[in-house]
């Protein structure tokens, strides 16, 4: 059974910029935070969803932009 993804490093998947200039690479994040890379794809993004970290559930009364 896959380990789930602990809040802080969804918090640092989500604010990860990956055109950042002088940003590492997605394969140097996975590494860096030790996860697979597939795992940052399976974070949602932080708009419309709760607590603006893709952590919580969507509130569906609001518009997800």
């Amino acid at each position: 059974m896959p380990k789930s993804l602990t809040t802080s490093v969804r918090r640092q998947i989500v604010e990860f910029d990956p055109m950042a200039a002088d940003g590492p690479s997605v394969s140097e994040l996975c590494q860096h935070l030790g996860i697979s890379r597939p795992d940052p794809w399976a974070v949602p993004a932080n708009t419309g969803t709760s607590d603006g970290w893709g952590t919580g559930p969507a509130d569906s009364s609001k518009p997800p932009f």
